[in-house]
């Protein structure tokens, strides 16, 4: 949901009279939109260098109930015409200098020229007006300076509570609604059910389905950074614009030349077809041409002979060839790339098609055909967080009764595609872990936290995603070992659903749940899997946990577990069957050395269903990483 209104206003006499295209108009369009979700560019004008035009237009804008924010762009020099900054002056009620200055000092430590540019700032009806330069350059060093403060400075000027929540965040005295309570008194038994692994899985999938329905986030990007694309999801069929090659292409270094005229002498033409570079204007009945490979076949020809197929007859007085001899009959098309060869232009039959995940090879065959830029999905940013008294980070003083956090250093190796936030490690105390929490949610879409989910006097968690967030608390028990405990809420926050995993804070069990819930979840909202248009319910449901799974064979007995089980195994396919190793007999979930050699989870039923062991030879489902 869009909340906060921009309006750009293009300053030029040139570009108002179209003899100059805008550059920093457009530009300042996608740096707004792509800054944040919830800024949209409500209108876009360009004008001429005239104060009586320019203050009209920024007087009705501010008008405007819809406009929060004007920028202007050009007419803050030194010339006569440069009139932006005292048309602003004249209407503005307030000068917001701090901004202006920014503006300056930040300008000035990239070029001395910036001591000439004239940028005001001010309000007028509760629409704050920024001036920045003309160029397209100068424009994005300049916006980049005013963009941290841009969200909060609307929030003040349109009297929003979120304003209040920044300055307890910023002044760190946030406050959590929990209660500490008596020891005696606290809970004996975890108020949530303990759900089987599936209806958790279930509750996931319906929270992800309302995230594409109504806030799906793609992005564009452009042919000269498809580098960047590596790995993203397509978001739409990308065709071909132009056949690949994009004329008939030499295929060998040597002449071209015209079939029809068979074996035999030909008269050189002094112009030669280079790749990138074709001097022939045409090949007529006699001649022919040097061609180099790659290069465009001249008009005439229909034939190329590679060069080991000739012979020199006669040579000028510059030494250049005047005569060769083709010692072979050619044939046409010989040694020719027609046009589309490669890559036909086809409008029926994508090149690329949606939801793939995109290759080098991929991104080189867009590149090749002209395309001018693709939409892929947008990668959702991730705040992982420990909690816990007993925890210090990697490389830090351990005190005696203390252990080195090794899940964050798991979870963010586990999460190097993504954009991640490392939050650090809060102790258990309801205010500070409202407070990590809430830098959380202000700086990524999901929230991984790991620790203070099950049942100790200091697992505030939850009651800290409950009261103070007034979070859905989807399900808070799994029927899983494992990962027990394992919690999934959401929350709306700055207008935008949150999505949090809290894991439980045992290594093993951090790593298993992360895979069984977490990594397929992240891989959809990154667009992998499915969809959403074209697919059924059941189909979306089994794509959205998709493992690669297979049965394989134990190496030996396995006392099965009231509650189903994911035991870590190396899986070796040497044999008829793929054969199952435990890594360890310790499947401890505290021991994370039980998953190092693994490369798949054996998935083991409860005891319940009937069966207490499972003997050496049985057959149970795997799934490999």
């Amino acid at each position: 949901m869009k909340m906060y209104g921009f309006a750009i206003l293009t300053v030029s006499d040139r570009c108002s009279r179209n003899e100059n295209v805008d550059t920093s108009g457009p530009m300042l369009r996608h740096l707004i939109e792509d800054h944040h979700d919830r800024f949209d560019v409500i209108d876009y004008h360009i004008v001429s260098d005239d104060k009586n035009d320019l203050k009209e237009i920024l007087i009705r804008w501010s008008n405007r109930s819809d406009i929060h924010c004007i920028l202007t762009t050009g007419g803050t020099g030194l010339t006569s015409r440069d009139v932006t900054p005292e048309a602003t002056n004249e209407i503005i009620e307030k000068e917001v200098s701090g901004i202006s200055f920014a503006l300056i000092s930040a300008s000035i430590t990239i070029t001395p020229m910036a001591m000439l540019s004239r940028m005001k700032c001010g309000i007028l009806n509760r629409t704050l007006i920024i001036n920045l330069p003309g160029s397209q350059k100068a424009c994005k060093e300049c916006f980049d300076v005013i963009k941290p403060v841009l969200k909060h400075a609307i929030d003040q000027l349109k009297d929003s509570n979120e304003v209040d929540m920044l300055h307890r965040t910023m002044n760190n005295y946030m406050k959590s609604k929990v209660k500490e309570t008596p020891i005696a008194n606290r809970e004996r038994h975890s108020p949530f059910e303990m759900i089987p692994i599936k209806e958790a899985q279930q509750r996931i999938f319906v929270e992800i389905g309302s995230y594409f329905q109504t806030d799906r986030n793609e992005m564009f990007i452009s042919a000269k950074t498809l580098h960047k694309a590596l790995n993203f999801i397509l978001a739409h069929d990308v065709f071909a614009s132009v056949p690949l090659p994009p004329f008939n292409a030499s295929i060998k270094d040597g002449y071209a030349v015209i079939a029809e005229d068979g074996q035999g002498n030909r008269n050189v033409l002094s112009k030669a077809s280079v790749a990138g570079l074709n001097e022939v204007t045409r090949i007529d009945r006699g001649f022919c041409a040097r061609i180099s490979t790659g290069a465009a076949v001249p008009p005439g020809a229909n034939a190329v002979v590679q060069v080991e197929d000739t012979e020199l007859i006669i040579k000028t007085q510059d030494d250049d060839e005047e005569v060769i001899n083709i010692r072979t009959i050619p044939v046409v098309g010989q040694d020719i790339r027609s046009i589309g060869s490669d890559i036909p232009v086809d409008n029926l039959n994508p090149l690329i098609k949606k939801y793939r995940r995109l290759s080098s090879i991929d991104l080189g065959l867009i590149a090749a055909t002209g395309v001018k830029e693709i939409k892929v999905f947008r990668r959702p940013k991730i705040a992982v967080l420990s909690t816990g008294d007993e925890i210090v980070s990697a490389g830090q003083p351990r005190p005696w009764n203390c252990v080195w956090d090794s899940n964050r250093t798991v979870l963010m190796s586990l999460l190097s595609q993504f954009e991640v936030v490392d939050l650090g490690i809060t102790p258990d105390l309801a205010d500070s872990i409202f407070n990590y929490l809430n830098k959380g949610m202000q700086n990524a879409d999901i929230v991984i936290t790991t620790g203070g989910v099950s049942m100790g006097e200091r697992d505030l968690l939850k009651q800290v995603l409950g009261e103070d967030f007034n979070a859905n608390i989807h399900f808070g028990r799994v029927n899983l070992k494992p990962g027990k405990p394992t919690t999934f809420s959401t929350t709306t926050y700055d207008g935008k659903k949150k999505y949090i995993f809290s894991l439980p804070g045992n290594p093993v069990s951090t790593f298993v749940t992360f895979k069984i819930f977490v990594e397929p979840f992240l891989q959809l909202l990154s667009g992998k899997y499915f969809d959403f248009e074209n697919q059924k319910e059941v189909n979306l449901m089994e794509k959205l946990f998709k493992w690669i799974k297979c049965k394989v064979v134990l190496d030996k007995p396995y006392k099965i577990d009231t509650r189903p089980e994911f035991v870590r195994a190396v899986i070796t396919f040497s044999s008829s069957f793929p054969e199952a190793k435990l890594t360890e007999s310790n499947q401890m979930s505290s021991r994370l050395l039980n998953v190092m050699n693994s490369n798949g989870l054996l998935f083991i039923p409860s005891s319940l269903d009937g069966q207490k062991f499972l003997e050496n030879g049985n057959f149970v489902d795997a799934i490999l990483f």
